[in-house]
């Protein structure tokens, strides 16, 4: 995975998908970004979202961060 772009549930997702690739976007919670941990309906809205396919979604949250953190050769 060349490069990731970390984005939280806010982030305007449609416009960063016009130049960033599907499968580089993660929700991150490092330091400086808001922090889903304290969202506690993160993963709702996420999949709430009407302007984002479906399957995007899953990627940004499921299938990206296993593949970055290595977890999809498990």
């Amino acid at each position: 995975m060349p490069g990731v772009l970390d984005a939280d549930t806010h982030e305007e997702l449609p416009h960063l998908l016009n130049y960033i690739d599907e499968d580089h976007i993660v929700i991150g919670s490092d330091y400086g970004h808001n922090d889903p941990s304290k969202e506690p309906e993160f993963v709702k809205h996420m999949r709430a979202r009407e302007d984002v396919a479906p399957q995007i979604i899953e990627k940004i949250l499921c299938q990206n961060p296993r593949r970055l953190y290595g977890l999809d050769r498990q």
